[in-house]
């Protein structure tokens, strides 16, 4: 019973994360990804709690951990009676990191990729050094040819209560400039849904 209400005491949290009506897979379809058909799919934003426990849009949230978003999904999982909430997006690795930051901005030196490999670099070393907001769980490595997966853990606080979140990100360094990303985010308890998803990266 009391791991029932800590599920639902998180999906109450996630679900201010994910405040729009979900529509059909096939609705947001748009972007040609091909999304389980459990899955409830809506392109867009939406409030936030990550990083610092203020609602605010989702944009400033990530911005706080170093990802400057292009596109985002809010994703439902209904399995049997439970439902399991997610978000995948794009966008790229801002220059410079730290919520105490006031304003960011991704690099447009265009250096070549080794850059963007040293760029990666120096998240994972930042995300090493702040473990009150970080925990580094698999490390950035080359999964194939300019490809650099790892997983994070965000420790957010919401009302005294930690509603950490898992991220995985990949970095694609195949260009010149700051590396693009793809990030899944789900509640550090989903692993299955974590599995479900690790496709888009």
């Amino acid at each position: 019973m009391s791991r029932n209400i800590t599920y639902l005491s998180w999906a109450i949290v996630f679900a201010w994360f994910m405040t729009s009506m979900m529509t059909t897979a096939d609705a947001a379809d748009k972007a040609s990804i091909k999304w389980p058909s459990t899955m409830l799919v809506q392109e867009g934003s939406s409030n936030s709690i990550l990083s610092s426990g203020v609602g605010k849009p989702l944009e400033e949230g990530l911005r706080e951990i170093g990802i400057d978003m292009s596109t985002s999904y809010q994703i439902l999982d209904k399995r049997g009676n439970n439902y399991y909430y997610a978000r995948y997006g794009e966008g790229a690795l801002l220059y410079g990191f730290g919520p105490q930051r006031e304003s960011w901005f991704p690099t447009v030196t265009s250096v070549g990729s080794k850059y963007a490999i040293s760029m990666v670099q120096d998240y994972e070393a930042y995300v090493k050094e702040h473990p009150e907001l970080f925990k580094l769980v698999v490390p950035f490595r080359e999964v194939k040819k300019n490809v650099y997966i790892g997983e994070i853990i965000v420790n957010t606080w919401f009302k005294q209560v930690e509603y950490p979140m898992y991220l995985q990100i990949a970095f694609l360094t195949d260009r010149t400039g700051t590396p693009r990303l793809r990030y899944v985010m789900t509640h550090v308890k989903d692993e299955m849904l974590r599995k479900q998803l690790n496709y888009l990266l």
